[in-house]
């Protein structure tokens, strides 16, 4: 007979004990997943500074219209949510890049049929390229420090969603970083 029973050499204490751990992991990363409305967020917010970092310092036409249809493509969106990102969230997710001082562009310049998608003359500012060019800290000093926008690119061709999202919050981060501390000593 094994020691103990049939949980292949392990205690039962010990594997509840895993179980709950486990149980408890997966609780909270659930608990920790950003709503969805952030997810997309982040994801249109990648692309398009991802865009504009690879095409620095040419002003080019975006069509954040494109740009959502990959996001909806890659969240699986269903046919409702499409329409929003195709159109609200990813017209708003511009804009906010625009207010924040990430992005200049130029809506006034649209031609009448073109739609409020569409933004001409669309370029980083020095702080959306300063930021993007960015080298993080370290959390430990055996991984390849790399700017953002390196990082960024390969967690977007790779689709790892989790990395995006946090790398969107590390340049959001470091943008207030550098506004609170830009007149300081």
């Amino acid at each position: 007979s094994k020691p103990f029973g049939d949980a292949g050499g392990v205690h039962p204490i010990i594997q509840a004990e895993a179980a709950s751990r486990l149980g408890l992991i997966l609780a909270l990363g659930l608990i920790m997943t950003e709503p969805r409305n952030i997810q997309i967020f982040q994801e249109l917010t990648a692309r398009i500074l991802d865009r504009l970092y690879r095409e620095f310092p040419n002003p080019v036409l975006l069509d954040v219209q494109a740009i959502g249809q990959e996001v909806a493509n890659l969240l699986e969106s269903p046919e409702e949510e499409q329409f929003r990102v195709l159109t609200q969230d990813s017209v708003g997710a511009m804009n906010f890049l625009a207010k924040e001082g990430f992005i200049e562009c130029r809506p006034d310049q649209r031609y009448l049929e073109q739609p409020e998608t569409v933004f001409p003359e669309s370029v980083l500012t020095l702080k959306g390229f300063t930021l993007l060019g960015a080298v993080p800290a370290a959390v430990n000093e055996g991984i390849e420090r790399r700017p953002i926008a390196e990082q960024l690119s390969d967690a977007l061709n790779d689709g790892a969603r989790a990395t995006v999202g946090e790398l969107v919050k590390k340049l959001f981060l470091g943008a207030l970083t550098i506004g609170s501390s830009a007149f300081v000593g």
